[in-house]
């Protein structure tokens, strides 16, 4: 069990750990601003952003769980990934399908989507 009035488990002082929040923290802020120049200089249509923010997010969390030191998070697919790397997997599926989703009615309605 942690001490949590600890910053780092008793079992890590003294191992090298990388700062993932702020890793996480810049890679987010670098999606705002893509996201923010997209809705600003160019021209984009309904549901754009949401699509690219909901797999620009999943890709983000699934790469930084891989630099997390603590393994006690819970395990998917027999231990191979962490939790949070399983639902981001499931996010970016959603987010191709949806982008499939609104490829496919584009088409079909016209450009006027």
């Amino acid at each position: 069990m942690h001490n949590y009035t600890d910053f780092v488990a008793k079992e890590l002082k003294g191992q090298p750990l990388h700062p993932v929040q702020l890793y996480e923290a810049a890679s987010l802020f670098a999606l705002a601003g893509l996201l923010t120049w997209l809705i600003l200089k160019r021209k984009t249509r309904d549901g754009t952003v949401a699509i690219l923010y909901l797999t620009g997010y999943a890709l983000i969390r699934f790469f930084m769980e891989l630099f997390r030191g603590d393994d006690d998070r819970g395990t998917v697919l027999g231990g191979n990934l962490s939790t949070s790397q399983g639902i981001a997997i499931l996010l970016f599926a959603v987010g191709l399908g949806l982008w499939g989703f609104r490829i496919n009615v584009t088409r079909r309605v016209g450009r006027n989507l």
